[in-house]
């Protein structure tokens, strides 16, 4: 009887592991912050997302350089994995374009000032 409760319990043990095993992949949801389109994908847990970011700014037509990627606020490199992140099933990660901007000085000469 030891020995078949051993077997019961280690037979659970193998389906869990298994069951793990079997759920490498995520799929995530990319947000397009500009146009409201949202793009699934499914990607292995432990490969950098950089691979995901070429593959979307291919599905929308622009370098992926141009973009930014964050998931809770937070932006997303390239080196980092959905599993580093943690990511499960249906997580949404928002996609953007790069702005610039932000450093032009915009002094009006003094021959162009208009007083009232």
């Amino acid at each position: 009887m030891e020995k078949s409760s051993f077997s019961s319990s280690n037979s659970t043990l193998t389906t869990e592991s298994s069951h793990r095993s079997v759920n490498t992949h995520v799929k995530i949801r990319v947000h397009n912050g500009e146009d409201d389109r949202v793009f699934c994908f499914q990607i292995q847990r432990d490969v950098r997302l950089l691979k995901l970011m070429k593959k979307y700014g291919e599905r929308v037509g622009v370098d992926y350089n141009t973009l930014r990627f964050s998931y809770d606020g937070r932006r997303i490199k390239e080196d980092q994995t959905a599993e580093g992140l943690e990511l499960e099933d249906d997580a949404e990660i928002n996609a953007f374009s790069e702005q610039g901007g932000g450093g032009t000085n915009h002094t009006c000469p003094a021959s162009t000032l208009i007083s009232m």
